[in-house]
């Protein structure tokens, strides 16, 4: 992609919209938490759409997963 005849690349992100993603997945992962969804979890996981979802789950409950 350019702009004003730079390459910019398109997988920069703003500060803001990180923030804006990682409290989305907070709050995504708090919910199935709750609920209990771990078949949600194992396919985001088995996926492997956001490595972040395992290293997020992990620290929410503290222990090593095993899917």
């Amino acid at each position: 992609m350019e702009k004003d005849g730079k390459m910019v690349k398109v997988a920069d992100i703003t500060y803001s919209e990180q923030v804006y993603w990682q409290q989305l997945w907070h709050f995504v992962i708090t919910v199935a938490l709750k609920k209990k969804l771990a078949a949600v979890r194992r396919f985001m996981v088995s996926k492997a759409l956001f490595y972040d979802v395992d290293v997020a789950l992990t620290w929410h409950l503290g222990t090593e997963n095993e899917y």
